[in-house]
C-alpha cells in the first residue's frame, strides 16, 4: 500500500495557547463561534452546542438542556497561574466572561452547575468597542500568537488571569454571558484569544501548553466562493487543527494515551463543529454502520480536542501496540473447487480490521463487484478473517485471477464527525504519540450521502474522494468541495477516521492458490531403508525455498513448522524445485543454495511417499510440476553429525602377585553414523603400575602424558590399545580409569568411561581361605578364615577412605596354630560413610607385619555428585566428599571437553564460573582410579 508518511512540523512556534496557535495570517478565519440562545436555529446552543455558555440563567428551558460536557476547560495544577483574554468581533455590548471550578470534582470534566459544584475564581467584562491590549484581551492575531506579556515581556499583550489556590490539580472552565449573567439572543464570535497556563511566580513564570481543550468546538469562518480554493480569504488557517488523546484502557496505566493531531487547514465551514470518539457520528448500531458519514447532525462526542499536544506530565504516552497480518491463498479441499484465501493475524491489543478484495486493481472499492471484509475484535489474540474465494456476484474466481488485497488493522480507531463544513481541500491525521511523528491513512465511508443531483448538491463542485475508503487505498485527503452553502456536507455529518496505532498490508498479484507441501524429517538412518522418514526435524529455523527453475530465481520461502512441515502458497503454473536452508532468502533473488550448520547433513530427499529417493542426496528436490492443481509430500531428511564413542578397559589379571606384570587392553568404538574427529582416549594410570610398553591399531600413545591420540575413528570401527605394566606394592589403589572425547557431537556420555582394577597380593606367613566385608548397618562386619600361622603374633584390622591412608581399626589375638583353620570376625562400630576399604595386617615375631589384600565395602548404594544453582547461568558449586582426590572434566552435549573457569576448590567442592559458556547442557565428571560420579547441568543465557 501506498502510504504518504513524511515527518514534518505539526504547527509553527506560537507561544502563547489560543488562536494565535492556529495562526496569524489576516485573511484568514479560525474563529470560535459562542453560540445564541435558541434550540432550533442552525447558529444556536440547540445546533452548536453550549462551549463557553453559562451554567445557569433565568431560562428554565435552557438550564435543562444545558450540557456541562460542552464546556471549555483549562487543567491547572495546583499553584499554577492561568493567564488569559477574550477579544469579542463584531456586534456591541459588553461580554462577561467568568472562570469556575468544581469544589466537589477534580477530575478533567467536573459537571457543576449550582452550588460548590459551581465556584467562580475569576471574572471580567469586555468592552467591544475598547482597545484590546489595555482591555486584557490581545488586540490582534500576533498578539494572541506571542502571549501575556507577565510571560513573555513586552512584546505580549496584558492578561487577566488567576492562579489555582484550591490546593488540588483540577479543571476549570470559562462562561460568557451579557454583563447582566444572561444569554446573547444571537451568537457572536470571538476572534481573538489566549489561555496560557503558567507555573514559576511573577517576574520568572514559565508557560506550559497543552492544558486547553473541548469535547465540542463550535467554530466558524466563512463560506467558499470556489471551490476547491481558499482563495476568498475566509478559510481556516493552514494550522487549524486539533490533538486527541486516546486512553489506552488495556495497558492497565491509569493514564496512558496515544495522542492523534488532525488538521483541517484551507478548509471553509461556515458554522461548523468539531469532536472526537470511537465510534463515528453514531454509537448505537454496529461498528461498520457506526462510522459511515450521516444525513443531518450528530454530537457523538468522547474525547477531548485539545489546542496542542497534551502535557506528557498528565496525558503520558502509551506503549506502542504490535500486530502481524499475513494473507494466504490456498485450494479449497474436495469436493469444493476453486481458491479461498485466508487473513492470518495477531493483534496486541483489541482493533478493527477492514480488508478490501479489489477483484478489477483498480485501486478503489466498487459496489457490487469489490468486496469488503470487516471484523472488530473487542480483546487482544490471534484471529483468521476468511474469504471463500468469490466475487460480490458469488462467481467463483479462476486460478490466476489478476487481484489486489488491501488489508488494514487499525488499533483503537479515532474518528473526527464534522458537522456542517462545506469544504474540505483535504484532511490530515497525524501520528504524535508514540512511534514517529507521521502522516497516517486515513478512512471514510460516504455511502449514505447522496451523490446525485437531488436535494440541490451542486454536482459539479461536490464530492471529489471516492465514496469508500475504509482500507486506505483511495488515498491519504478526505475531500469534499463547495463552492457556497451547498455540496455534500451541507447539514451533514462527515466523518474521518484513523488508527491510534495501525499496521496495513498491500498485496497485488494473481490469485495464485496452488500449494507445494511437505515434510522436513530428522532422519538418522539415512537411506539405509530407503526411505525419507523419521521424526519432526529439531533444526529452527529452517526454510524451504521454491526456485523457478526457468529463471533460477526465488519464488517463494515459507518456514518449515515446529512439526516439520512447510506450506509454499500462491504458486502458479510452472516447474520448480525446492531446496532447504537455515537462511530466509529474498524474493526474486538468485537462487541460495543449501545451507545447513557444519554439524547436520543432508541424508535423502524425495516426492511422495513410501520407498524411494530423488537419487541424490543434496537437500534439493527438481522438477516438481505444477499445473492447475496443488502438490503434496515434497519430502527431505536431514540429521544431525553426532557419533557415539564406546571406550572398554579390561586387564589379563584381576589377582597379579606384586611385581608381576599384567596387561590392559583398551577398546575405542564408534557406534554412531558419523565419523568422529579429533578422538583422544585419556588413560590414568595409579601409582601401583610401572608402564613398561605398548601397541596400538591406529595413532599415537604417549606414556608420559596418557593420551591416546587415535584422530579420525570411522562410523562402526573399533581401534585397540594394549599397556604392558608391572604391579608395584604401593598405598595407592588399583583401579585403572579411561576416558574417550571427540570434537563431534556425542549425544551418549554414559559409556564414555570405563576402568579395570586388579587386587595384588604377597604369598604371606599364614594361608588365607576367606577375607570379606558386609555392611550391618549401622555397623561393617569383617570376617576371614586362615590356616598356617606360622610365627604370627596377631592381626591388626585398617580401613581406609580412599586406598591411601589407613587407619587402625583394632587388633584381634590369633586364636590357632600351624595345623588348625582358624575363623575370625570383627565389628567396625564406626564404618566410613560412602565406599571404605579394609585391610588386616599380620604381624610376626619381630613386629614385622605384611598385609592381605584390599576389600572394598559401600556403607551406602552409590555416593551423589551434587551441583547448584542449577540450571544457572554463572557460578555452579559442585559437591562431592573428598572431590579433592577426584580429576574434574566437563563436556557439552556433543561429548566435546570445555573448560571453564574454576575460581575457588575446598575438600567437598568445586566453585565452578560457566558464565563463559554458551548456554546449552554440559556433563561435570569427577573420577579417580576406583570411582567415577556425573552430573547434568544446564547452563542459561
Amino acid at each position: 500500500m501506498l502510504l504518504y508518511v513524511f515527518f514534518f512540523q505539526l504547527t509553527f512556534e506560537a507561544l502563547g495557547e489560543g488562536s494565535g496557535t492556529w495562526g496569524t495570517a489576516s485573511d484568514r478565519r479560525s474563529w470560535l463561534w459562542v453560540p445564541a440562545n435558541s434550540s432550533s436555529s442552525n447558529t444556536g446552543y440547540g445546533t452548536r452546542g453550549f462551549m463557553m455558555l453559562p451554567s445557569r440563567t433565568s431560562s428554565s428551558t435552557y438550564n435543562s438542556n444545558y450540557n456541562p460536557d460542552h464546556r471549555f476547560y483549562v487543567y491547572v495544577k495546583a499553584g499554577e497561574t492561568v493567564f488569559w483574554g477574550f477579544r469579542r468581533n463584531g456586534g456591541s455590548g459588553n461580554i462577561r466572561v467568568r472562570w469556575y471550578y468544581d469544589q466537589t470534582d477534580i477530575g478533567f470534566y467536573p459537571v457543576g452547575t449550582t452550588g460548590t459544584g459551581r465556584v467562580q475564581i475569576s471574572s471580567y467584562d469586555y468592552n467591544p468597542s475598547g482597545s484590546g491590549g489595555a482591555s486584557g484581551r490581545p488586540a490582534n492575531a500576533d498578539d494572541a500568537a506571542v502571549g501575556p506579556s507577565a510571560i513573555f515581556g513586552s512584546s505580549g499583550y496584558s492578561a487577566r488571569s488567576f492562579t489555582n489556590t484550591t490546593g488540588a490539580d483540577r479543571a476549570f472552565w470559562v462562561e460568557i454571558s451579557t454583563t447582566s449573567d444572561a444569554l446573547f439572543s444571537s451568537g457572536f464570535n470571538i476572534d481573538f484569544w489566549d489561555v496560557t497556563v503558567a507555573s514559576g511566580t511573577s517576574g520568572n513564570y514559565s508557560p506550559i501548553p497543552g492544558r486547553v481543550y473541548c469535547k465540542y468546538w463550535s467554530i466558524v469562518n466563512g463560506l467558499p466562493s470556489v471551490a476547491g480554493s481558499n482563495s476568498n480569504g475566509l478559510s481556516f488557517h493552514d494550522n487549524f487543527g486539533f490533538y486527541v488523546p486516546v486512553d489506552n484502557t488495556f495497558s492497565g496505566a491509569p493514564n496512558d494515551y496515544f495522542v492523534k493531531y488532525a488538521n483541517f487547514g484551507s478548509s471553509h465551514g461556515g458554522y461548523v463543529n468539531f469532536f472526537a470518539n470511537q465510534d463515528g457520528p453514531r454509537n448505537n448500531l454496529t461498528y461498520i454502520e457506526n462510522r459511515r458519514s450521516i444525513s443531518g447532525t450528530s454530537s457523538n462526542y468522547q474525547y477531548p480536542l485539545f489546542i496542542n499536544d497534551p502535557d506528557q506530565t498528565i496525558w503520558q504516552t502509551t506503549d506502542p501496540p504490535s500486530a502481524s497480518l499475513e494473507i494466504n491463498y490456498q485450494e479449497k479441499p474436495a469436493p469444493g473447487t476453486g481458491g479461498e484465501a485466508y487473513v492470518d493475524l495477531t493483534i496486541s491489543l483489541p482493533a478493527i480490521v477492514d480488508v478490501l478484495v479489489d477483484l478489477n486493481s483498480n485501486g478503489v472499492y466498487d459496489e457490487g463487484i469489490d468486496l469488503i471484509i470487516s471484523e472488530n475484535y473487542d480483546t487482544p489474540g490471534t484471529f483468521q478473517i476468511y474469504w471463500n474465494g468469490e466475487d460480490a456476484a458469488g462467481n467463483e474466481l479462476p486460478n490466476g485471477s489478476d487481484i489486489e488485497f488491501f488489508a488494514a488493522v487499525l488499533f483503537f480507531p479515532v474518528h473526527f464527525p464534522i458537522y456542517d463544513m462545506e469544504q474540505s481541500l483535504g484532511i490530515t491525521i497525524t501520528n504524535v504519540r508514540p512511534g514517529a511523528v507521521v502522516q497516517n491513512a486515513i478512512y471514510w465511508d460516504d455511502s449514505l450521502l447522496p451523490r446525485t443531483g437531488s436535494n440541490g448538491i451542486n454536482l459539479a463542485t461536490s464530492a471529489q474522494s471516492a465514496a469508500v475508503n475504509v482500507t486506505g487505498e483511495a488515498g491519504n485527503s478526505h475531500i469534499w468541495w463547495a463552492n457556497g452553502d451547498n455540496g455534500i456536507s451541507q447539514n451533514n455529518t462527515i466523518n474521518t477516521w484513523a488508527a491510534s496505532y495501525y499496521t496495513e498490508v498491500n498485496e497485488r498479484e494473481g490469485f495464485n492458490f496452488l500449494t507445494i507441501q511437505g515434510n522436513v524429517y530428522d532422519d538418522p538412518d539415512g537411506l539405509e531403508d530407503n526411505l525419507v522418514d523419521g521424526n519432526p526435524t529439531s533444526l529452527q529455523p529452517l526454510y524451504a525455498i521454491l526456485i523457478n527453475q526457468a529463471t533460477n530465481k526465488v519464488r517463494r520461502v515459507a518456514r518449515v513448522n515446529s512439526n516439520g512441515t512447510f506450506s509454499l502458497r500462491k504458486i502458479p503454473n510452472g516447474t520448480y524445485s525446492i531446496l532447504i536452508s537455515t537462511d530466509s532468502a529474498t524474493l526474486d533473488a538468485n537462487n541460495p543454495g543449501v545451507m545447513l550448520p557444519s554439524d547436520w547433513e543432508t541424508t535423502g530427499e524425495n516426492f511422495g511417499t513410501g520407498v524411494g529417493s530423488d537419487g541424490v542426496i543434496d537437500g534439493v528436490l527438481t522438477d516438481l510440476v505444477v499445473s492447475g492443481t496443488s502438490i503434496s509430500n515434497a519430502n527431505f531428511g536431514i540429521r544431525p553429525i553426532i557419533a557415539d564413542l564406546l571406550v572398554q578397559k579390561s586387564v589379563n589379571n584381576e589377582l597379579p602377585e606384586f611385581g608381576s606384570t599384567v596387561i590392559f587392553t583398551i577398546t575405542a568404538r564408534n557406534d554412531g553414523y558419523n565419523d568422529a574427529e579429533n578422538v583422544q582416549v585419556f588413560e590414568s594410570m595409579p601409582d601401583g603400575y610401572t608402564y613398561l610398553s605398548h601397541t596400538v591399531s591406529i595413532g599415537t600413545f604417549n606414556p608420559a602424558s596418557g593420551i591416546w591420540d587415535i584422530g579420525i575413528l570411522t562410523n562402526g570401527s573399533t581401534e585397540t590399545l594394549t599397556l604392558t605394566c608391572r604391579v608395584e606394592e604401593t598405598i595407592e589403589d588399583y583401579n585403572n580409569t579411561v576416558l574417550i572425547t571427540s570434537t563431534t557431537p556425542d549425544p551418549n556420555l554414559s559409556n564414555n568411561s570405563d576402568n579395570a582394577e586388579t587386587t595384588p597380593f604377597r604369598i604371606l606367613p599364614v594361608t588365607w581361605l576367606h577375607l570379606e566385608a558386609n555392611y550391618l548397618d549401622p555397623l561393617a562386619e569383617i570376617s576371614w578364615i586362615t590356616t598356617n600361622e606360622k610365627d604370627l603374633l596377631y592381626y591388626q584390622v585398617e580401613r581406609s577412605k580412599d586406598g591411601r591412608f589407613w587407619e587402625k581399626v583394632e587388633m584381634v589375638e590369633k586364636t590357632g596354630n600351624l595345623a588348625e583353620k582358624s575363623e575370625y570376625r570383627l565389628l567396625d562400630r564406626s564404618p566410613l560413610p560412602g565406599r571404605s576399604y579394609y585391610r588386616i595386617g599380620q604381624v610376626n615375631q619381630g613386629e614385622k607385619i605384611s598385609y592381605s589384600k584390599v576389600i572394598a565395602l559401600e556403607k551406602e548404594p552409590f555416593q551423589l555428585i551434587q551441583a547448584y544453582p542449577n540450571p544457572s547461568s554463572g557460578v555452579v558449586r559442585i559437591e562431592l566428599e573428598d572431590i579433592e582426590n577426584f580429576q574434574l572434566l566437563f563436556v557439552d552435549s556433543r561429548g566435546s571437553k570445555v573448560n571453564p573457569k574454576i575460581i575457588n576448590t575446598g575438600k567437598t567442592f568445586y566453585l565452578v564460573d560457566l558464565s563463559t559458556l554458551p548456554s546449552g547442557i554440559y556433563i561435570a565428571k569427577a573420577f579417580n582410579n576406583f570411582e567415577f560420579y556425573s552430573i547434568r547441568i544446564e547452563k542459561l543465557n
